[in-house]
Order: structure tokens, then sequence, then C-alpha cells
């Protein structure tokens, strides 16, 4: 049974999409039935948050969230109960799910007819596959978010605006922009330095979100571009006033642009800008 379960999860997580915690419980249900079975994650703030369950009330998910966060779950590494149970429950386990001595979330199984649930072998091997889905979706999230978010901003940046803009050029879409640099950015830092420079561009991007229109991107650690959609192409003139943002010694020089359906947006840039590569 062990190796059964174990294969049909792994051949799940390979081909299931983003209903893949809803499918594995469901499966997992088929090989463990007359309990139920919840799945939760750490997140990045240390919180359990449920990944599935097939507990139907949300009010009952909540229990366990406020339960498991009320433990010091990232330390504990041995299947453990606490104190109190849901109502018509009478015994539970809740499996730590870890991968090389790091907690990433919990499987709680509870009965309704058994007051102890002994935990067999086939528990702890589909724990390990559940903690290494857990951390391989974790891990993938930081791929991502590396490959398209500014580390320092969390901002989409340049290769993420480059995917958007070649999607609505392919779709015919008029593209309007308006683009900001810091002036002499590398003058401003062997005059400031460097620390200096990354205060006066976060202010920059204070000032162009208080606008409340459009998206940001970072493009270089200079530069950041507002994409405006076509109903927002009135709010071109808006985007005047953080044009004209000054701080500590450091201005701005900026740009209105409208792309047609061919233009390369990066040449452009350049030949504007002479934008750094982010």
């Amino acid at each position: 049974m062990i190796d059964k379960i174990s294969a049909e999860l792994v051949e799940l997580y390979q081909n299931s999409g983003s209903e893949f915690w809803d499918e594995a419980l469901a499966l997992i249900k088929v090989y463990m039935p007359h309990f139920y079975h919840s799945i939760f994650q750490i997140d990045a703030k240390g919180m359990c948050r449920v990944l599935a369950s097939d507990i139907s009330d949300d009010v009952e998910i909540m229990f366990w969230e406020r339960a498991l966060n009320k433990e010091p779950i990232s330390d504990i590494k041995t299947c453990f109960g606490i104190p109190v149970r849901r109502v018509g429950i009478r015994g539970h386990i809740v499996i730590p799910l870890f991968v090389k001595e790091e907690v990433c979330g919990a499987w709680v199984i509870e009965s309704k007819t058994q007051d102890e649930i002994q935990v067999e072998m086939s528990h702890l091997k589909v724990a390990s596959l559940l903690a290494l889905f857990i951390k391989n979706e974790i891990l993938e999230k930081k791929c991502i978010q590396n490959l398209y978010l500014d580390a320092k901003t969390e901002l989409p940046c340049k290769s993420y605006f480059l995917k958007i803009i070649n999607r609505l050029q392919e779709q015919k879409h008029n593209v309007f922009l308006s683009v900001f640099r810091l002036v002499d950015y590398r003058e401003g830092i062997r005059l400031y330095g460097s620390g200096h420079m990354e205060d006066v561009f976060m202010g920059l991007l204070a000032e162009i979100k208080k606008l409340e229109v459009g998206n940001l991107y970072i493009l270089a650690e200079d530069t950041v571009a507002l994409l405006l959609n076509e109903s927002e192409q009135e709010s071109f003139a808006a985007t005047k006033q953080a044009m004209n943002y000054r701080s500590k010694n450091v201005s701005v020089v900026g740009a209105f642009l409208n792309l047609n359906k061919e233009e390369n947006v990066i040449a452009l840039l350049e030949e504007v800008f002479s934008v750094t590569p982010a």
C-alpha cells in the first residue's frame, strides 16, 4: 500500500496543476478512509495556513490553524496532539512535515471513533512526500520571484516588464509609459554613497505610488517605468508631478512614451535614457 500511494502521489504531483492539494487529499482519503485529513503549510511569516482539508466548515478549519499557530510547530519533529478537540472528534494526531530538519507544514488526522491514532510507516512515508511537495513549491515560488521581482523593492523587474510589453504588443494594444530616471546616479553614489542614492530612489517610488495609476516596473537601479493601460492615458499629465521630484540634491529626468505595435521597447528606452541593464 505504501508503494502504491507513494507512486500515485508522485504521478499526481507531476501531472496536476493548481488543484494538486485537493486532489492529493482525495487520494489520501481513498487509502486512509474513516478519518478527517487536513494539510497545512508554514508560510514565510511562520504561520500555518491550510492547503487542503476535507473539513467542510471553514470555522472548524480555523480551529486547527489557530491551534497549530499556538504550538512551536517549527521546532517539533515528532508526532503530537493538542489538549482540545473539535466537536464530535474522539482522537487526532499531528504529523509534522519536514525536510532535512526544517519543518514546513503539518498533516492533521482526526477520528470520530478512535481515541488514539497509531502512526504507521505508511503515514510517515506519505508525510515525507507531502513535505517534499511543499518544499518544492516554496523553491519554485522563490525562483519565480528571483526571476521576475526586484530584490530591493519587491516590484516586478525588467524581465517581467518585457514579458508584459511583448504580450500587449502581440495583442495589438497601445502601450503608454511614463519612465523616470535619477539624474547622474553613478556620480551620486560617488559623492553621497550607495545608501543615500537608494533612499532617493525609494522616495521616487513612493511619489509615483501616490498617483495610484498604472503598474510599476524596476528597469534598472536608477530607472522605473509606469505602465498605463489605454483607459489611463489621460493620467500622463498626473505623472508629471513625479518627474519634478527632487531629494537630497538629486533630481529626476522623465519621458512619456506611446509605443506602437512594432517598436522595440528596449531600443527606444536605450535611445531615450541609455537604460542600464537590470
